[in-house]
């Protein structure tokens, strides 16, 4: 038999244990849930170039995003990293092509759509950026 003073500090640590497993199952769902998701939404044609974005013009990332899931995507952000002429990585930065918040283009990225983007750079790349980059989708949110 368990001591009554020792029952109640162990039944509480069982609580917890149990509960940070709950969380880490849920976590981790997620976490394969939105890698699958990426998987669907390609990224295509991405080029640096000069064009406009509003009203203002300079040098771009152009690209388009293609939605070959079944949901709909009210915010999609994309990862650029600008490398330098050593293929270091020199800056990071987020951009996101689809963004229900936008003032410019609100519209989310419904199943079997492509749009079209552009991001100006002028502001963003550091001087020692070669012309070079990577770039990768890591976060997704979906039409409630």
């Amino acid at each position: 038999m368990i001591s009554p003073t020792i029952r109640i500090p162990l039944l509480l640590g069982l609580i917890v244990l149990v509960a940070a497993g709950g969380i880490l199952f849920v976590q981790e769902q997620k976490k394969l849930s939105l890698e699958a998701n990426l998987k669907l939404i390609k990224l295509k044609n991405l080029r640096i170039g000069v064009g406009s974005y509003g009203n203002k013009k300079g040098t771009g990332l152009f690209g388009s995003l293609v939605n070959e899931g079944k949901e709909t995507v009210s915010i999609a952000t994309l990862l650029v990293s600008f490398v330098d002429d050593t293929g270091q990585i020199v800056k990071t930065h987020e951009f996101s092509p689809v963004n229900r918040f936008s003032w410019l283009d609100p519209k989310p990225l419904v199943p079997g759509e492509t749009k079209e983007f552009g991001f100006l750079l002028d502001d963003i790349v550091p001087e020692s950026w070669s012309g070079n980059f990577e770039a990768k989708l890591i976060k997704l949110k979906f039409k409630d």
